[in-house]
């Protein structure tokens, strides 16, 4: 009994630990940095301060920062860290793209429809953290009987086995 919960103590801990790095590896998706649209000309700035309706240029190499509306260019995307599609996906004109897409080909410009914490890859990110930290509450119920019954079999199991060796 004690082993089946320790077993599952150190199941749960590297399950939540592998979560962890796989949240952090999402996070990394995300572009810190864009070019902007303004007036014609192509400004760096930084993703947060992109808005809904923001005109993004997307150049080969970089990932996309917001999910949007392709309005000019077509390339190439691998989407394979957001959907687990291995092969790239053709991109033009109309289609729509997720942030933390890297663009392999050519230039994109794209209309943000969705920023921040609201693209997709965001939503995974923030419902996924908020599952690790909340714990259902017949789960934390089971950890606090867990953490008495544990103890009290070991004990159990200590005694059995002097109460053996002295009587016989």
């Amino acid at each position: 009994v004690v082993f089946i919960g320790l077993a599952g103590e150190c199941l749960e801990a590297f399950t939540f630990a592998r979560t962890q790095r796989s949240i952090g590896q999402l996070v990394e998706l995300f572009p810190k940095r864009c070019w902007l649209l303004r007036d014609g000309q192509e400004v760096r700035v930084l993703t947060d301060d992109v808005q809904v309706g923001d005109r993004v240029v997307v150049k080969p190499g970089a990932k996309v920062p917001v999910d949007g509306i392709v309005i000019d260019g077509a390339s190439t995307l691998n989407v394979a860290a957001l959907t687990g599609e291995s092969l790239p996906a053709e991109k033009g004109v109309g289609d729509d793209v997720l942030a933390g897409s890297v663009n392999l080909t050519g230039a994109l410009t794209v209309e943000a429809k969705r920023v921040r914490k609201e693209t997709v890859a965001g939503q995974v990110i923030d419902m996924t953290s908020r599952a690790l930290k909340d714990k259902a509450p017949v789960e934390r119920h089971a950890d606090r009987l867990a953490s008495y019954f544990l103890p009290a079999v070991l004990a159990l199991a200590a005694l059995t086995f002097l109460g053996n060796v002295v009587y016989y």
